[in-house]
């Protein structure tokens, strides 16, 4: 299992990746999101409208609780779809950060797994299994495909650092208290 775990490097640059293409294929997602929030905060104008109308003499005291009660129910409705789409966002990144924990740690889960652990680790990380060749000795192994994904980025990486200074990486530098740098 040692063999197909991958670099902490590969890891953060797996998720990052993941993480794009999942903003990018649920860009519909975000829209949504974005308009529940500000249809919300309109409800939330149009409620303090109502009240000033009420103060002024406009409408009746009648008229602002049945305004009040229209705006309540339609608010109940979009934090309901907004709560609906937020979860969307958390279980996709709980279930990331639990996935680059398990391709991280493979190897000592694999260590201290029950049996029936170990034949769905197996399975997961190698889905063909091992082949033991005449010589007693493991054949070539297929990796699962997350992992190869991240074999792929680590060998990239490695390749980006002999090949590339710092000014030209893929990698974005983070982001601290320092000045920023050109790039």
């Amino acid at each position: 299992m040692e063999g197909v775990q991958p670099s902490v490097g590969a890891l953060r640059a797996f998720k990052e990746i993941v993480v794009r293409k999942w903003n990018t294929d649920y860009a519909e997602t975000i829209s949504r999101r974005q308009k529940a929030e500000t249809d919300i905060a309109a409800l939330d104008k149009k409620k303090s409208g109502y009240i000033e109308m009420c103060r002024v003499g406009t409408i009746t005291d009648d008229e602002l609780k049945d305004f009040r009660d229209e705006l309540a129910i339609e608010r109940s409705r979009l934090e309901l779809e907004l709560s609906d789409i937020k979860q969307e966002f958390v279980d996709t990144d709980r279930v990331l950060n639990l996935a680059i924990d398990f391709m991280a740690n493979v190897a000592s889960m694999w260590s201290i797994a029950q049996d029936d652990d170990r034949v769905r680790f197996q399975h997961m990380a190698l889905p063909e299994g091992l082949t033991i060749n005449a010589n007693q000795k493991f054949g070539t192994i297929k990796v699962g495909l997350p992992f190869k994904q991240a074999k792929v980025l680590e060998a990239e990486l490695v390749a980006s650092k002999k090949t590339q200074n710092d000014s030209e990486s893929f990698l974005v530098t983070s982001r601290g208290i320092e000045p920023r740098l050109p790039g």
